[in-house]
């Protein structure tokens, strides 16, 4: 039976980055998960335990001090005995708060397992996939119930050990998973902005091949693609979803498109009694025609890339201003998005590039900021993070519009027309 859990949408990325660990997490508790950010917002920072306070030592002989020591030791043992049983009563608490089964739920429950089973057994034909364990998050899937229970796996890709597989490899994972999810009994499938699902056809792996490759969502320190949705029912009734997505992140520093980013395709999947027809949240999908979004994407990629190339311990970072940065973003942009714009970092007088030129098809002709010195290094008051270790930008729009450079600005404002000092 699983707990129930407070929905985020990018939770399926943190459960997915800590199944890289080797899935030793399935049974770690998941209410002591920290949750993730949606789109361009900075995570939280796990809130900090005040500590018991120490009285100041007195003067007095060495008896007395010992004697008051080991009275304080035994009274901070005491005070953290008490701490950690309340947190062990308060998270019982929270499991037993679990809503009472239904007549059906207790009808579902059986089904429910029995299709777990037939997934696990199909795990053979998923030669890619490894690091199966259980799952709890909301984003496609909500595997929030207490009757489906949901799994995940993903094709082993680290930092530490980033596998060969590259977007080219889409045609055969989508192979692979969509013959497991026919072989189940799905016959319909969906993706990003689709309001509904569609029969299963031969265009299937098409479709799936095209979400795979679609432009991505930052999550900050990586790309989390749109979902392809495969829908069926089991040759019991058991309504199933698979859910299958592609996650982007670097391993290295420097120009990172060129062999400094590994890829990992991720796959879900549950029984969905309590959560039939699961889709993406719709506030993912974007309008690529519109070019401020596209501008938008492009100071996403711009700090991906800043952060690749930044480390707390170093005093030798590049600048994030730098021109070589600036190409390096340009190049991993080009390489990931298809937009149809141009795009143009203006190198100032000090060398230094802190705007960049776009011309979109939609007539959207602008100079943009990419952020001054201050704020990349100011560290966000909610997770105490800096957009340099975050990977974020801090917004999830172009900022507002403005006459000049020398107006006053943050990252995302803007000016019409070419930059200029």
């Amino acid at each position: 039976m699983a707990p129930n859990v407070v929905a985020n949408p990018l939770f399926g990325v943190v459960i997915y980055l800590l199944s890289k660990l080797g899935g030793q997490v399935s049974n770690l508790p998941p209410l002591d998960i920290v949750i993730p950010p949606k789109p361009n917002e900075a995570p939280n920072a796990p809130e900090t335990p005040t500590s018991a306070a120490v009285p100041p030592s007195k003067k007095g002989k060495a008896g007395k001090i010992v004697a008051w020591t080991c009275g304080s030791c035994l009274g901070i043992v005491v005070i953290g005995i008490l701490i950690i049983s309340a947190m062990i009563s308060g998270y019982t608490n929270n499991l037993n708060q679990e809503p009472p089964l239904t007549e059906q739920d207790k009808i579902n429950q059986p089904l429910a397992r029995a299709y777990n089973e037939a997934f696990t057994a199909q795990q053979a034909n998923l030669p890619d996939f490894t690091n199966w364990m259980g799952a709890q998050f909301s984003q496609g899937i909500p595997c929030a119930s207490n009757v489906d229970i949901c799994i995940m796996g993903n094709t082993g890709s680290t930092a530490a050990t980033p596998s060969l597989l590259s977007l080219e490899d889409a045609p055969r994972i989508c192979d692979e998973v969509l013959a497991v999810a026919q072989t189940l009994g799905a016959d319909q499938d969906a993706a990003l902005g689709e309001t509904s699902y569609q029969a299963l056809t031969a265009g299937a792996k098409d479709h799936c091949v095209a979400t795979m490759k679609a432009n991505s969502r930052t999550v900050g320190f990586g790309w989390w693609s749109p979902s392809y949705f495969m829908l069926g029912n089991t040759a019991e009734g058991t309504p199933f979803a698979i859910q299958l997505n592609m996650y982007r992140e670097s391993h290295g520093s420097g120009n990172i498109a060129k062999d400094g980013e590994y890829i990992s395709y991720v796959i879900s999947t549950s029984s969905v009694f309590d959560s039939p027809q699961p889709l993406d949240d719709p506030a993912y999908k974007s309008n690529w025609k519109d070019g401020q979004t596209q501008a938008m994407a492009f100071l996403n990629a711009l700090a991906y890339v800043r952060r690749a190339n930044y480390s707390t311990t170093s005093a030798n970072n590049p600048s994030p201003f730098s021109p070589e940065t600036a190409t390096w973003a340009k190049e991993d942009f080009e390489k990931y998005f298809k937009v149809d714009a141009k795009f143009e970092f203006f190198k100032g007088s000090d060398g230094l590039v802190r705007w960049f030129h776009i011309k979109a098809k939609d007539g959207f002709d602008a100079c943009v900021s990419t952020g001054t010195d201050k704020e990349l290094v100011t560290k966000n008051d909610d997770s105490m993070a800096s957009p340099l270790e975050s990977g974020l930008t801090g917004i999830t729009m172009l900022g507002g519009e403005i006459t000049g450079p020398n107006d006053q600005h943050t990252i995302g404002y803007f000016y019409r027309g070419s930059c200029h000092e």
